[in-house]
């Protein structure tokens, strides 16, 4: 599956989204990326609304550049903020399942 691209800030979020029912966000932990997710995305999407972000700065998200080659790091508060912000943009009104790896959990 394709992902879509959702701006936040000046930054593109890769986010795969599949199925219908309760809205479940997952979330991966640190250093991965939304592939982790793959079996639950494949065996959940028929009893849920899959949201599978890839956090930025991992995965096919954008990273914001400090200098050459040097990244950023996140706090818990921005990566939050952007799931939030991500099922805003999405138009997630209900109660949303958040499950997590790690830092994602």
């Amino acid at each position: 599956m394709m992902p879509v691209k959702i701006k936040i800030d000046h930054l593109s979020i890769a986010c795969d989204q599949a199925g219908r029912g309760i809205p479940l966000l997952l979330i991966h932990g640190y250093p991965l990326n939304r592939t982790i997710w793959e079996s639950q995305f494949t065996d959940l999407r028929d009893i849920a609304h899959l949201i599978i972000p890839d956090l930025r700065g991992y995965g096919e998200s954008d990273a914001e550049l400090l200098s050459e080659n040097e990244l950023p790091l996140y706090t818990m508060e921005q990566l939050a903020d952007d799931c939030a912000e991500l099922l805003n943009q999405l138009k997630i009104s209900q109660p949303v399942v958040v499950g997590g790896l790690s830092m994602g959990g």
